[in-house]
């Protein structure tokens, strides 16, 4: 049993890796009175979203350079509540499965 705690453990700090590795992005327009945002998915920490992609996943269409649209009002932000939320749930999974396998090794 102690074995699957170990295994259970390694796999949390792998999955947190990766969920530091890979953090959620949000895109937003700018001004913010417009409220324009949303998700736009978990990106390498090493290549994060561009403006031009936060253009073509709140607008619904490709970006043409040509057409002369600004893209510095598209902010790409990190999503800290996806993150948060993410890395509780996470945790909340690890400890409810330590405390079930140190309860059946207690039994056993």
């Amino acid at each position: 049993m102690i074995k699957i705690r170990r295994v259970i453990f390694l796999l949390t700090v792998i999955v947190f890796l990766v969920l530091v590795l890979f953090p959620p992005y949000a895109a937003m327009k700018l001004p913010i009175e417009e409220n324009v945002h949303g998700f736009i998915g978990y990106h390498p920490i090493w290549k994060p979203p561009t403006a031009q992609y936060a253009y073509e996943v709140l607008t619904g269409e490709n970006y043409d350079p040509v057409s002369g649209i600004d893209l510095s009002s598209y902010k790409i932000i990190f999503n800290k509540v996806r993150f948060i939320f993410n890395f509780s749930i996470l945790f909340l999974i690890y400890f409810v499965l330590q405390i079930v396998f140190r309860k059946k090794e207690q039994k056993a």
